[in-house]
């Protein structure tokens, strides 16, 4: 199995299990290209409301001790309904230690701008010392919240 593959099947997992079952998620069937899983509270009494997860995986460089991740302006839409969801695989221990959830509209105001190879990226970097703080900080969410987190942007896209 490819790690992208374990990434998105712990995420999976990781919602499921901590959502009592008040959360439905699905991998995109045309809905949205640009997402990795859609998610929706459970039940007819709510007006199917949804938000798109993309997931990335950071890397994490010891030597500058920070997690990074590079995305493509053309990679997302700036949507309020699209999260982008930046977290760090473990490989050894197969799980998912940090995870920042950010809105995907938000995200090009407080990313820089960059060149790589050629093309213009926006930068998601942070500390491996999450009690330094910067413009990611108030993303960052405990993966035991994340499905607490993810109810709470579906009520407010209500």
């Amino acid at each position: 199995m490819k790690v992208q593959e374990k990434i998105l099947d712990k995420v999976i997992d990781w919602i499921i299990t901590t959502s009592a079952g008040q959360l439905i998620i699905t991998k995109p069937l045309g809905e949205s290209a640009m997402a990795d899983l859609v998610i929706e509270k459970r039940g007819k009494y709510y007006n199917e409301a949804k938000t798109y997860l993309q997931i990335r995986e950071c890397e994490k460089n010891l030597s500058e001790k920070v997690y990074r991740a590079e995305v493509s302006e053309g990679e997302f839409e700036p949507n309020e309904n699209i999260l982008l969801l930046f977290l760090y695989f473990d490989i050894v221990s197969q799980d998912i230690t940090n995870i920042w959830l950010i809105p995907a509209n938000v995200f090009p105001k407080i990313a820089k701008t960059v060149f790589s190879n050629d093309k213009k990226v926006l930068l998601f970097e942070t500390s491996i010392d999450i009690e330094k703080r910067n413009q990611f900080s108030k993303f960052l969410v405990n993966k035991d919240d994340l499905s607490r987190v993810l109810k709470g942007t579906l009520s407010s896209n209500t």
